[in-house]
């Protein structure tokens, strides 16, 4: 839309009649005087409050009716009213402030700072210019159809200008290029012409003369698919504009669509006759077709329509009538997004006083009215399937999702399905794993274990690779069917290499020494377990996000349900890990592990085969970038201008975020600060952001050093999952040499974590019924604080690692009676010993856990609440790298030749307990330096998102990855 340069204010004056119900007494004497100041706002930019009307939630600002001067500079002794008026100022209520600005006139013309004029660009940077061809819609019937249609995309407020123009603001996040591309709209049968806002606009419609259309060419020969050819033949119909988004990337050659300015009174062609090369590379001649969304008659009292019906198949045939009511029907491919506006309007002429239309015969007028009540009805049911779409949601075909169609319990009971056979598989592996490495491959107890850990430290950390794959390229749905299929990989190899003789050891003679597995067996086995971890991380990092997508959380309805997910959630969790540990590890056991891993395999190929048969029924949340991107951008900006100067005053910096979504900067890591340093070339024309790595708002940097200050408390709750990962590496060992009957009834060593998630589960009961309903009537407060639950996971953590060097002396005591005792000798010793530091260890999981991932989320910024996940995930990491790193030192620093020391090949033969004594030492100093770090800390007042409470109080011992 060319908008005619004129003189037109932006910003008019305010109508010259009084108010009687003026609830500021400055408001009248503004309007007797005949102006009104300047308003400018204390973060810089434009008022809104300066527009003739202003509609903010639905509510009318009015007339600039509540707004109080503040003079904070002496104004000119020739003051309007003298002390009078300011005391009738003073006495209102403001909702805004003035400040007087005495040498604001430099030669005679308003000079306000270019800062200013650049805070205001950015302000209105994200605005939308509209206006109507035919007669101006009131204001409040386009106010309510532009909130909505566009509420969820964004849209803050309409304004309505002179001349019938209106302005349209959208939130900085908003992509209003979308709202281009999905015209044209049409409110109340009338076309709605948009524009993006630019810097040196003149927003006065004056004589509207130029139209922007969107006008699409078939049959284009490839010749033309560059920038240059399409804008010669777009210039062939008007003054090019911008192009759609498939035709710009070129993802979509069947034809181009183009916006271009074309004269109200210009006859637009059907058909184009264009020059190509023919195949012997000559000119030749060749014919394509021309259609329009829209376009104006020949004549003011018809336009011409075109609407979009679908197929069963998702074919779009194009109708299009013109004015004499003669249908035609053009197929051409859908695309991407579908224009939520686009309806089938009855193209009829209207009567010569403006009533109903007319008809030469009785039969005509009642065509005409069943052609009418056909229209209001299709108006209706498209109205009706607006309001159930997800705004931001989309189906498997790209177009907005349906609530009666795609979500839903239904869909995320698949989701569900998927989730628990994901934890008989990876925790049916990793709590029997060691005993398989010792009995099996033959290894020293201490590379085991060390073969354990790793193994669960990386799934974990594969997590992050799969959230940040899921979050900026695959999207949740391809990331978990991907995945899945990587991890059903690894557990197929896993049962063939223990069914296989060839790929394991022989077994162990008395005749002679245990064989180690030689290094092709080891290479395999860890291609197969490297599979299942990586398989692992990419699917836990999306499921339950993705299960959270089936609900939408701006239907009040539907995000209670968000919590019932969460239980459910957790509870298959829960179920999957028992049955792991339980029935799982009896099989790999007593039946076989080729028979354990086998159903691992089976299950997740029937998981991945109900998944996908969800695939129609799914709604797919569209991907909003990953986090991690943010927190680089802000590093490589504040890399990049290193050696600059941050200002002194600090509102130099750029901010670009509205006043309700900013963060306040603080002097915390001065040094990121200079990522906001607005430097030459940062800023493009409309005062936009050109390069996100050069320049970073300041809200942004604030978002970054929260999640610095969240390190130290961070890096000292690593050392607990040190001392989780002994649970089923040492621990499991030691039970395998204990006596684990019941009557006629065996135990399994590795079934022995029942009795460490027995403990998560009693600990959660017992808080939640009796500490804090204690803990409230005693301190008046909801329960311990996250970094109190955090301080309390520390130290029985600590304590269950005394417990557990305790218990492994007993037990040494014991093998040393028992003479020339292997590892495999059973032992006269009861496995219950070790019951003690399973529950205290467990018992501390139920408190850090909960407390650990209610200080990253309530403690993270918002727009990266996923990080808080993938700070609680790295935790883990490198919870069980550190306990393979200290099994090494241990291991190098106190071993022998022949194998002995802490933690010598034949577990009767070391001294684990020296090694738990160390653990608990390592937990003391960590306790202080955590300490220490709470106390410095200064939290933020937060409080926990519907996803933490549930977590809170249906958590089990398994993790969310």
């Amino acid at each position: 839309m060319a908008l005619p340069a004129s003189s037109f204010d932006p910003f008019p004056s305010l109508p010259s009649s009084s108010s009687s119900g003026s609830r500021c007494p400055g408001d009248a004497l503004a309007r007797v005087e005949g102006s009104v100041p300047p308003v400018i706002p204390p973060g810089g930019g434009v008022s809104p409050g300066l527009s003739p009307r202003s509609v903010d939630s639905g509510k009318s600002s009015g007339l600039l009716s509540s707004v109080a001067l503040v003079v904070d500079a002496s104004p000119p002794k020739a003051d309007l009213a003298g002390s009078a008026w300011r005391g009738r100022v003073g006495a209102s209520q403001p909702r805004g402030q003035l400040s007087y600005h005495p040498n604001v006139l430099l030669d005679g013309v308003v000079s306000p700072p270019v800062e200013l004029l650049r805070a205001g660009a950015r302000a209105w940077s994200n605005a939308l210019v509209g206006f109507f061809w035919s007669k101006r819609l009131a204001f409040p019937m386009v106010n309510a159809w532009a909130r909505a249609r566009w509420g969820k995309k964004g849209f803050e407020k309409a304004l309505l200008m002179e001349d019938g123009l209106f302005l349209f603001k959208f939130s900085p996040q908003s992509n209003i290029r979308e709202i281009l591309e999905l015209g044209l709209w049409h409110i109340g049968n009338q076309p709605l012409f948009l524009r993006q806002w630019t810097t040196g606009m003149t927003l006065d419609r004056g004589s509207v003369e130029v139209l922007p259309l969107w006008v699409q060419f078939h049959g284009l020969s490839m010749e033309y698919w560059t920038m240059e050819g399409l804008s010669h033949l777009a210039s062939s119909i008007g003054k090019p504009i911008c192009l759609d988004s498939q035709t710009a990337k070129m993802e979509r050659i069947g034809f181009a669509k183009i916006c271009v300015e074309v004269s109200k009174d210009t006859a637009l062609p059907d058909s184009l006759t264009i020059r190509r090369l023919d195949t012997v590379g000559e000119l030749s001649f060749s014919t394509i077709s021309v259609t329009y969304p829209w376009k104006p008659s020949a004549t003011k009292k018809h336009w011409v329509s075109t609407g979009s019906r679908f197929q069963d198949d998702g074919t779009a045939i194009r109708i299009v009538e013109d004015s004499s009511g003669q249908e035609q029907l053009r197929l051409c491919p859908q695309e991407p997004s579908l224009p939520v506006s686009d309806r089938l309007e009855a193209s009829i002429g209207v009567g010569t006083d403006g009533g109903p239309p007319m008809a030469s015969d009785g039969l005509g007028r009642v065509r005409v009215w069943i052609r009418l009540v056909c229209s209001a009805c299709t108006a209706a049911l498209q109205d009706r399937k607006i309001c159930n779409t997800v705004s931001d949601a989309v189906d498997y075909k790209g177009f907005p999702a349906d609530k009666s169609r795609t979500g839903g319990w239904v869909p995320a009971a698949l989701i569900l399905g998927i989730e628990i056979v994901e934890r008989l598989s990876t925790m049916g592996i990793a709590v029997n794993l060691v005993t398989y490495l010792i009995g099996v491959m033959h290894l020293p107890s201490a590379t085991s274990a060390n073969i354990v850990t790793d193994f669960m430290g990386t799934s974990f950390l594969l997590c992050l690779l799969g959230g940040f794959l899921a979050d900026s390229f695959l999207g949740r749905y391809k990331t978990i069917a991907i995945f899945t299929v990587i991890q059903v990989l690894g557990t197929g190899m896993l049962a063939t290499i223990t069914k296989l003789p060839q790929l394991r050891p022989p077994p162990c003679h008395t005749s002679n020494h245990c064989i180690q597995a030689d290094g092709t067996q080891l290479g395999i086995l860890y291609v197969a377990l490297y599979l299942t971890a990586l398989g692992t991380g990419g699917l836990k990092s999306s499921v339950s996000g993705f299960g959270t997508d089936q609900f939408d959380e701006k239907d009040e309805k539907e995000k209670s349900q968000m919590a019932y997910f969460f239980n459910r959630f957790f509870f298959f969790i829960s179920l999957g890990t028992l049955t792991a540990v339980t029935v799982l590890v009896y099989i790999q056991d007593e039946v076989g592990r080729s028979w354990a891993y086998g159903i691992c395999t089976v299950s997740m190929v029937i998981a991945i085969v109900i998944f996908l048969s969800g695939t129609k029924m799914y709604t797919y949340k569209k991907s909003m970038g990953s986090p991690i991107v943010h927190i680089l951008q802000v590093v490589v900006a504040a890399w990049r201008k290193r050696k600059m100067h941050v200002p002194y005053d600090v509102s130099l910096l750029f901010e670009d975020k509205p006043e309700s979504s900013r963060i306040h900067h603080t002097d915390q890591f001065h040094v990121l600060d200079k990522a906001a340093i607005v430097a030459q070339g940062d800023l493009d024309n409309n005062g936009s952001v050109a390069n996100p790595w050069k320049l970073c708002s300041v809200t942004r940097v604030e978002e970054v050093k929260m999640m610095v200050g969240l390190l130290p408390i961070w890096a000292t709750t690593i050392l607990f999952w040190t001392t989780y990962a002994q649970m089923i590496t040492f621990s499991v060992e030691q039970a395998s040499t204990m006596n684990r009957s019941i009557g006629k009834f065996q135990i399994p060593a590795g079934s022995l974590t029942v009795f460490f998630v027995a403990a998560v589960l009693i600990t959660l009961a017992v808080y939640d019924r009796f500490i804090m309903p204690f803990w409230k009537k005693w301190k008046g407060q909801q329960g311990f604080s996250n970094l109190q639950r955090i301080a309390i996971g520390l130290v029985l953590s600590t304590f269950g690692m005394v417990a557990a060097a305790i218990s492994e002396r007993k037990r040494l005591t014991v093998a040393k009676e028992v003479a020339g005792s292997s590892a495999t000798t059973t032992l006269p010793l009861s496995v219950f010993l070790l019951i003690p530091q399973f529950f205290l260890v467990g018992s501390g999981e139920a408190f850090i856990y909960t407390g650990q991932l209610d200080f990253f989320i309530t403690q993270s910024p918002k727009s990266m609440k996923a990080m808080s996940t993938g700070l609680f995930l790295t935790t883990l990491s490198l919870g069980f790298f550190v306990s393979s790193f200290l099994v090494l030192v241990v291991k190098k620093v106190t071993g022998t030749k022949v194998g002995h020391g802490w933690l010598a090949d034949n577990i009767n033969n070391g001294r684990l307990d020296c090694f738990y004594g160390l653990l608990a030492v390592l937990g003391v100093i960590n306790f202080i330096v955590y300490v220490i770090c709470a106390y410095w800390y200064k939290p933020r007042n937060a409080k926990p998102s519907v996803e933490m409470e549930t977590i809170a109080n249906e958590s089990s011992a398994e993790r969310n990855c």
